[in-house]
Order: C-alpha cells, then sequence, then structure tokens
C-alpha cells in the first residue's frame, strides 16, 4: 500500500475526517511527550483546527504518522476482505470494488482507495465510479445483474443512459425554477421551524422564570470548619491592622452584632479580630474565625482568621438624587462619585415608598478613578434587582443587603451592541503573548490587530430587513440559508455540468458558435463600459507620455547634479589632503613640546617634587531600574493573574516549565513577608528582572558590590523609586556589613546573586538570619532571552497577605540542622505564605527551602534521613523531587 506521506493536503484531510478529530486527540493523549516537542499546548486544550494544522505540519512524527498509516491499512484490508467475500457471487472484480467501496468510509472519495492500492485509472473512470457509488440505485442493479455481463459492458450502458439525457440540458431553465421554488419551500419550513423553536424557547423560559422567582435564600450555615463567620471592616489601631466585627453571619443572613456588655471583651463577644487578607483601610469583607485560649495567658484569648473571597457583601449605594431608572446605566457610564467599600454593589434608585431597583456590579466590572466609579468597557452586560426596604441593614453608616445572595430574577441588561462585544473578545484573545507562539511575527500581528478593530459594526440585519421589506427575525434567516447552501450554489458539481462539459469538445462548431454568441452578449451588455474604459484608456496614454516627457527632464537634471556632484568631490579630496599635512605638522610639533617638557621636567626634579593634580571621579556603583514601555504590558486583578504573569517572564529567564510556577509563588511570598532572596547559580540576574517586570513593569535596580565600597551607593539605593533591587557579589568583605543592614529597608524587596552554589559552603551559617536561599541551577535548563513584556496591578488590585503560621516538622528538621531560630522563623513564613496563597505540589518545599538550606549547613545527611523515613512528612514529596535531591546530593544511583 503507498504511504501517507505521497498523499496531497486535501487528501490527508479527508483521512482526518475519516478517522475522527476525538480519536486523534487520544493518541496525542497517550503520547504527551511528543506532542510537547511540537506544541506546548495539552492535547485537551487543542481546537479541531489546531489539531489539523499540527497533523500537517508533523505528518513525518512517528507518533502521528503511525496513528494515520495503521488505521488507513486496517480500511484498505477491510474493503479488500468484502471484495473478496463478494466474489464468491460476483465473478467481475470491478463491480465487487464498486459495491463494497458504496458501502466504505471512502464512499465519498473513491479516488484515495485506488491512489493507496496505487492502481492506475482514468479520470473518466474514476468520475464514473464516484457517480455509482454514490447512487444507491445503481448498486442494486449492479448487485442484481448476471454476472455474464462484464463491467465494460455496464458501463457502455450507463454512458449510453447518460448521453440520452439532452433533454435536461434543454430544460436546464426549468430545473432551475424548480430549485428556487424548492429553496423557497425550505426557507418557509426553516422558518416554520424558527418559530416553534422560538415558542418553546419562550415557553421554558417561562417556566424556568417560574422557578426561579419560586427560589429562597437558603437557610443553611457555611461549611468551612471555622466557628465564626463575621461581616468586618478593615481599621488601622496604632500603627496595626484590625479588623472591627460590625455583624455575624447565619443561615446566609446579615446580623448586626451587639456584644454583651456583661462580659470581658474576648473570646467569642470579641469586637475586635486579629486582621488578615485585604489590607485597605474601610475594606468590607466577610472573615471566617476561630477563637481559643491564649498559650501563654489562658485568661486572654488568640483568633485564627482567615478572609472569605468566596463570600462577599453587597453594599447599597442609592443614586436616586441623581438618577431614575431608567438612566441608571447611563450614569454609570459615564461615572457617578462613589467608592465601594466592598468588591459587590448595588447602585440603586428608589421607585416606591420602600421599593427599590439596583444594578449588581462586582469589583471586575467598575473602574475606580479619583472617588469617581464608572462601568468597564469590558463589562458587557449588568444583572438589575427589585428589592424592599426590608431586604437591607445598616451597619458603621453604610447600608447593605441583608442576605449574602440576592432574591429574585434579575433583568439583564446589554451594554452593547454584539459585533461591538465580538470584536472586542476577538481582539482580547489575540494578544501578543498567544499569537506569538504560532509563529506569528509582531508587524503581522499589529496589522491583524488594527483591522479587526476597524471592522464596520453597521447592523447586516437592519439592512436586510429594509431592502427586503421584511421583518429582522426573517433577514436572520435568509442570512441563515445563504450561508449553508452558498457552496451547492457555487462549487457543487453535478451530472448535468458534467454531460456538458463532455459534449461540446466533441463539436468544434458548437464551440465557435457558443464563443461567438457569449462574445456578443457580453459586448450588448457592456457597451458602456467598454466606452468608458476605452476613454480611461486613451486618459492613461496621455498621462504616460506626459511622465515619460518629466523622466526625460528629471534624468537631465540628474546629470547636472551629478557633475556638480564630482566636482565637490574633488574640492573635498583637496581640503582632506590639506587637512592631513595640517595634522601631521601639529603632531610633530607636539612631539618637540613633549620633549622639551620632559627636559624641564628632568631639571625641576632637584628643585621641587611634582604632585599630581589628575583626580578620578569614580563611576557609581547603583545603577536603577529599566523602565518597560509597550503596548503590550498587561493588568493583574488578583494574585492567581500575577502568578501566572510571574511564571510567563520567568520562562524568558531560562526556567524549566516544571518549576516556574512553584518559584513564582516563593518568591512572591517571600516578597509579602519581605525575606530578602539569595540566589545562587545561574540565570540569577535574569530571574529577579522577569520578577521585577512582572511586578511593575520596570527591570530591577541593580548594586555592584565589586569595586570600593560606597557610601553615597547605599544612598542613592534608599533614595530610589525601584520596588526590586539586585545585589552582585553581595559577601565583597568591604561591603558585606553594609548590605546586611540594607536589605532590611521595608519598602524594597532586594535579591541577592552570586554565580556558585559551592560559595555558601564557606559563608558564614547564620547568613540564613537575613536571607532565604535558593539554588537556581535546580531548575535553570536554557539560556535567558531577557525579553520580558511587563505588567502592573490593577485598581482594583488588592493585595491579599496568607496565613502565618509554622509548620512543626520544618521546624524541628531545620532547628537540627542548627539555623538560627529566627531564620527558622523566617523560612516557615514564607512556606506558610506560599502554601496559603497558591497550590503548591507536595514536595516543592524539599526542593526550594530544605535543599539549600542543609547544603549551607552542611547537614545533607540529615535531610537525606528525613526523606527515606517512612514515618516523616518529607517521604510523601512527589518521587521525582526526592530523587533530585537525592542526585543533587550524590546518593541517587540511575
Amino acid at each position: 500500500m503507498l504511504s501517507i506521506i505521497k498523499l496531497n493536503k486535501e487528501e490527508i484531510d479527508f483521512l482526518i475526517n475519516t478517522l475522527g478529530i476525538e480519536n486523534i486527540r487520544k493518541q496525542f493523549q497517550k503520547n504527551p511527550r511528543s506532542l510537547q516537542r511540537i506544541t506546548p499546548l495539552r492535547a485537551k486544550s487543542l481546537s479541531a483546527d489546531q489539531i489539523r494544522s499540527l497533523v500537517h505540519n508533523n505528518l513525518s512524527e512517528d507518533f502521528i504518522y503511525g496513528f494515520l498509516q495503521s488505521n488507513t491499512e486496517d480500511i484498505i484490508r477491510q474493503i479488500d476482505e468484502s471484495v473478496s467475500k463478494k466474489k464468491k457471487n460476483i465473478i467481475d472484480k470491478d463491480k465487487a470494488i464498486i459495491i463494497v467501496l458504496a458501502e466504505s468510509l471512502f464512499k465519498d472519495n473513491v479516488s484515495i482507495y485506488y491512489k493507496l492500492k496505487e492502481k492506475t485509472t482514468d479520470d473518466d473512470y474514476l468520475r464514473l465510479v464516484s457517480l455509482l457509488v454514490k447512487s444507491p440505485k445503481l448498486v442494486k442493479e449492479l448487485s442484481n445483474e448476471n454476472d455474464d455481463n462484464d463491467l465494460s459492458e455496464q458501463i457502455e450502458r450507463l454512458t449510453k443512459e447518460l448521453e440520452e439525457k439532452d433533454t435536461l440540458i434543454e430544460s436546464g431553465n426549468a430545473n432551475m425554477q424548480q430549485l428556487q421554488k424548492e429553496t423557497d419551500q425550505r426557507v418557509a419550513d426553516i422558518s416554520q421551524q424558527l418559530d416553534q423553536a422560538n415558542a418553546s424557547i419562550l415557553s421554558l423560559q417561562s417556566e424556568l422564570n417560574t422557578l426561579k422567582a419560586a427560589e429562597q435564600i437558603p437557610e443553611e450555615d457555611i461549611d468551612d470548619g471555622y466557628t465564626y463567620h463575621s461581616l468586618c471592616t478593615v481599621y488601622d489601631y496604632f500603627g496595626q491592622l484590625w479588623l472591627s466585627r460590625l455583624a455575624d453571619i447565619s443561615q446566609n443572613t446579615i446580623i448586626p452584632f451587639k456584644p454583651d456588655e456583661s462580659k470581658p471583651l474576648k473570646f467569642g463577644n470579641n469586637t475586635r479580630i486579629w486582621h488578615s487578607g485585604p489590607t485597605k483601610i474601610g475594606f468590607v469583607g466577610i472573615w471566617a474565625w476561630n477563637v481559643e485560649q491564649n498559650w501563654n495567658n489562658p485568661n486572654n484569648d488568640h483568633t485564627d482568621t482567615f478572609y472569605c473571597r468566596k463570600y462577599t457583601p453587597i453594599e447599597i449605594i442609592d443614586i436616586s438624587k441623581i438618577a431614575t431608572k431608567d438612566t441608571m446605566v447611563n450614569h454609570l457610564k459615564k461615572g457617578i462619585e462613589s467608592v465601594p467599600s466592598t468588591n459587590k454593589a448595588l447602585i440603586t434608585v428608589k421607585t416606591g415608598d420602600d421599593d427599590f431597583s439596583g444594578i449588581l456590579c462586582s469589583n471586575n466590572d467598575w473602574i475606580l478613578n479619583n472617588g469617581v466609579l464608572k462601568l468597564n468597557e469590558a463589562c458587557y452586560d449588568v444583572d438589575e434587582y427589585s428589592f424592599a426596604e426590608e431586604d437591607t441593614i445598616e451597619l458603621d453608616g453604610k447600608k447593605f443587603y441583608k442576605y449574602l445572595k440576592l432574591k429574585g430574577i434579575p433583568n439583564t441588561i446589554k451594554l452593547y451592541d454584539p459585533i461591538k462585544i465580538v470584536t472586542d473578545i476577538v481582539l482580547k484573545r489575540a494578544s501578543w503573548n498567544a499569537i506569538k507562539q504560532k509563529g506569528v511575527s509582531k508587524n503581522t500581528w499589529k496589522i491583524c490587530r488594527d483591522f479587526i478593530s476597524e471592522l464596520p459594526q453597521d447592523d447586516l440585519y437592519k439592512e436586510i430587513s429594509d431592502t427586503c421589506k421584511c421583518s429582522e427575525s426573517e433577514a436572520k434567516q435568509y442570512v441563515a440559508i445563504l450561508i449553508e447552501n452558498a457552496q451547492n450554489y457555487i462549487n457543487n458539481d453535478n451530472v448535468e455540468n458534467d454531460i456538458i462539459a463532455n459534449i461540446i469538445p466533441k463539436h468544434p462548431g458548437l464551440i465557435e458558435k457558443c464563443k461567438e454568441l457569449i462574445t456578443h452578449d457580453w459586448e450588448t451588455e457592456n457597451e458602456e463600459r467598454i466606452a468608458t474604459t476605452s476613454e480611461k484608456l486613451l486618459a492613461v496614454e496621455k498621462d504616460v507620455s506626459e511622465k515619460k516627457n518629466e523622466l526625460d527632464n528629471v534624468k537631465k537634471e540628474h546629470d547636472r547634479l551629478s557633475s556638480e556632484l564630482n566636482t565637490i568631490s574633488n574640492s573635498i579630496t583637496e581640503k582632506e589632503k590639506l587637512a592631513s599635512d595640517v595634522d601631521e605638522r601639529i603632531k610633530n610639533k607636539i612631539d618637540d613640546a613633549k620633549k622639551n617638557a620632559a627636559e624641564f621636567i628632568s631639571q625641576m626634579a632637584f628643585v621641587a617634587p611634582i604632585y599630581s593634580t589628575a583626580s578620578i571621579i569614580p563611576k557609581s556603583c547603583y545603577t536603577s531600574g529599566t523602565l518597560l514601555i509597550s503596548n503590550d504590558i498587561e493588568e493583574y486583578d488578583d494574585i492567581n493573574d500575577l502568578q501566572n504573569l510571574i511564571s510567563e517572564e520567568l520562562q524568558n529567564a531560562g526556567v524549566s516549565s516544571k518549576f516556574r510556577d512553584g518559584l513564582a509563588a516563593y518568591m512572591y511570598s517571600a516578597y509579602l513577608t519581605h525575606t530578602p532572596v539569595l540566589l545562587a547559580g545561574p540565570c540569577g540576574k535574569s530571574i529577579a528582572n522577569a520578577f521585577s517586570a512582572a511586578i511593575n513593569a520596570k527591570l530591577a535596580g541593580t548594586l555592584n558590590c565589586s569595586n570600593t565600597y560606597e557610601s553615597n551607593a547605599i544612598t542613592e539605593v534608599m533614595n530610589s523609586d525601584d520596588k526590586v533591587i539586585i545585589i552582585e557579589n553581595p559577601f565583597s568583605s568591604e561591603w558585606v556589613y553594609s548590605i546586611m543592614e540594607l536589605i532590611n529597608l521595608p519598602d524594597k524587596f532586594f535579591i541577592l546573586i552570586t554565580p556558585f552554589t559551592e560559595d555558601l559552603s564557606i559563608e558564614p551559617k547564620g547568613l540564613l538570619n537575613y536571607v532565604l536561599p535558593i539554588f537556581t541551577e535546580l531548575f535553570v535548563d536554557s539560556e535567558p532571552t531577557n525579553t520580558f513584556v511587563g505588567s502592573i496591578p490593577s485598581e482594583g488590585f488588592i493585595p491579599i497577605i496568607g496565613k502565618n503560621g509554622s509548620n512543626r516538622v520544618y521546624s524541628q528538621l531545620l532547628s537540627k540542622m542548627k539555623i538560627p531560630s529566627l531564620a527558622v522563623k523566617k523560612i516557615c513564613t514564607v512556606i506558610a505564605q506560599a502554601a496559603s496563597l497558591y497550590e503548591i505540589s507536595e514536595g516543592t518545599d524539599l526542593v526550594y527551602i530544605l535543599l539549600p538550606c542543609a547544603y549551607i549547613t552542611g547537614k545533607e545527611e540529615l535531610l537525606l534521613e528525613s526523606i527515606h523515613n517512612q514515618n516523616n512528612v518529607l517521604s510523601k514529596a512527589a518521587s521525582e523531587y526526592i530523587k533530585l535531591v537525592e542526585n543533587y546530593l550524590g546518593e541517587y544511583d540511575e
């Protein structure tokens, strides 16, 4: 059988459709490593077009070629087996092949069967076989006919029958009219079906609305393992952030909290709770918390709090003084003077004595700028709710919806034309980061993006309805039918066309007659266009003549200017020679002066000492970071967006895809807790710049400690606006003590870099009191490109501080490594932050934190013992991480 490599694109497409896109996707899922060689995307996320493109572009890959070749051979083998069975009753092999092909997967493309079988056939035979296998009636006749009539006789008979259908040609117009009637009838049928479907949709929507109207607020408590759930506001108490307890949550209802004045304000009667989560003063949210006795003083309490992002109170902002129900949306588009204290708000107007109508918005829907709230352009629709005064509650001077969930059925209001929405979505998805993976140049991407942005947004259906004098519903039906049948009207061949195409070449006289009629009709129909074109042609010829004259004049002027240029060049050459002579004479004078000066100095040496008055201006040791300026700079709304952006930038710093997310989590946790990081190994500077670019679209500032110590450099660091600062050669003896004090600045994040991990084995173990060590050679697998895009926080971004805590297993292990208590506390804080903010794989702490600590302290054996101890939680880490540690410490035997 012929190799599928020799098939053309259309034939490969046919095989892909025959075997099925989903079956090919399953083949990709079975071979993830092979798939990773040709695309960074996973098989599950690939679209049908992407799968088709990957097959075409990588057909020679074993896992693709083998799948297609083997399945195609199975189909061919099944056809051949069926032909062999048919030959028991039908002697003529060709007839048996036609009958089997009519029932096979190659029914719609019989030519590919003969090509794969490497059988030579002429085009007429293939067309006849294709016609036969698509006609059940003809196949049935072939099956019922005696074998005495060979296939050639049957072909001759069928050809004769086709030639007898000349009347079909003469009645072509009648057929077209009939086709038009059938099409009109089809349109009418589709319209009727659509009306029925719309009626059914309206009925179902009515039933759904009835069900939703009956929906009530579920009376159930939040089940997350915490005893208390309270609505609190963030406030500052003597420089410390605390939570003021305004109300409690019970069965999804907000109940104002009033402390028992006869009891101390402690434990469950507490009005002030330990803070965690959002840090904006005045922010109102819902916190879950537990309370227990303080270990040091049982008379005092200890609270453990957790910010509940899943549940958000709804603040009510009344704009009845400036708006009505009909103008609410317009006011929100233009902007209203209000700053919500929560992440959700009902912008309301009064519609009755105790009735309100409000538009529900979240912090993703609005933009805040100088105290003005307006809808985000990326918000395409909003929900409108009706509620009563009894559904509200007032707390701390603000009004809130009484329940965590809104009652009733919302009325969805579309804010923009659907075509604009589609255009915005397409542009949003066509970001440079997504498109560049397809191999598209940035210039081409910008051209395509501008083209999509300028697409007309006129209402197509309205124009059709106005022109056709029909409703917009009918206009949509016409467009749908046109799209569905366009290929049939324009491209599809039919039997009548084939017969005409076969007859005309056999009659030279008919060809000439057709040409004559066509030429005459065309000239008659286009008489005015021919005359107009002739006039334009004369005008063009006249214009060409004038341009030729202009060209001659330009050539003459060019010759004149060339002559002047030669004259000027000769003059310049002479002047250059003169300048050269002058330089030579000046040089001789200087040499003479030097000789005289040397003689003078040698004489004066016995009279007075020679002092140097030259001073060297030292070059600054500190370089501020470069601001990234690009149209591709993105905004992040929450910490998950930020982690993804940091991970993307780390890719350009050479970090392996397997470790990027984990490294991003630990570095951001260190950033939140103001814990300086020490990157030991290759690409440290690139990794630091990648992190800085993701945080604030700016490369990190750099303090180079390779030269003599300069106090001015320390001052420059303190006064700079850089958030992230790299310190190169941090262990220089002249700088080290100043560096250890400098990195404690609370408003900057310091990243110390050293190119070799071996250097840390000779540094003082007290180094861990100041920095968190990370070995980059564990996860860097390629050269950095250092092409960073940059990102900045959105206006609605609220940095969330995770849960502080100490892992007892890690604390004990680090203490056994003789690491100071302060360092143990810092390390455990970073680990706890990362675990509470992000989903961290089991064993990542082992690679990122514990391995460097063990290496620096020389306690590698202690770490290996913990890994091999089945009772230790470290033994449960992923096997790949354990092998990585063993291999690094020389304990892993392949």
